[in-house]
């Protein structure tokens, strides 16, 4: 945060509205990492380079099924282990 010059550049390029300003922060950017989907857009718009992207952890990665039946399978287990 001490490169950030709240220019709201990171605001302005978050399609998912993983940066915010937020009053209670002196209307400074506030990060949720919670929504972020790793683009890189708010990354490559700041020229305060006061952000960077971070590998996620590999208990977090997931994997995109590549055809409709591996991701019925895919629900069909999930649907299981819930029970």
């Amino acid at each position: 945060m001490e490169k950030c010059t709240n220019c709201g550049e990171c605001v302005r390029r978050c399609q998912v509205f993983a940066h915010t300003f937020d009053k209670a922060t002196d209307d400074k950017p506030v990060y949720h990492r919670d929504k972020c989907v790793g683009c890189g857009a708010c990354v490559m718009g700041c020229k305060y380079d006061a952000l960077h992207l971070e590998p996620v952890p590999e208990k977090e990665w997931f994997h995109v099924p590549s055809s409709f039946n591996e991701w019925e399978e895919r629900r069909l287990e999930v649907l299981a282990a819930q029970k």
